[in-house]
């Protein structure tokens, strides 16, 4: 079967409990891709408090991060995230 994608928002689904991207973690269990990418994804910036999100988004789904990014910003780094199976 040709491969399928899809292009859906989670502005707003990086709300955090403690820092912890739950909502971006569930909307990305229940797609069930083996791959997702993000744009404008922080990394242990002011802003989210020093969360590392490639990592926690890892622990709460289960996949492998492959971060880039593209400048640092807010103590941290601002850039984009590839999560696969």
């Amino acid at each position: 079967t040709p491969a399928q994608g899809m292009d859906i928002s989670l502005e707003g689904a990086m709300i955090s409990i403690n820092g912890v991207p739950r909502a971006a973690a569930t909307a990305m269990n229940v797609m069930g891709s083996p791959l997702i990418a993000m744009q404008e994804v922080d990394v242990k910036t002011t802003r989210i408090k020093g969360v590392d999100v490639p990592a926690e988004l890892a622990k709460l789904t289960g996949m492998h991060p492959a971060f880039a990014s593209a400048m640092p910003f807010a103590g941290g780094n601002y850039g984009h995230l590839v999560e696969l199976f």
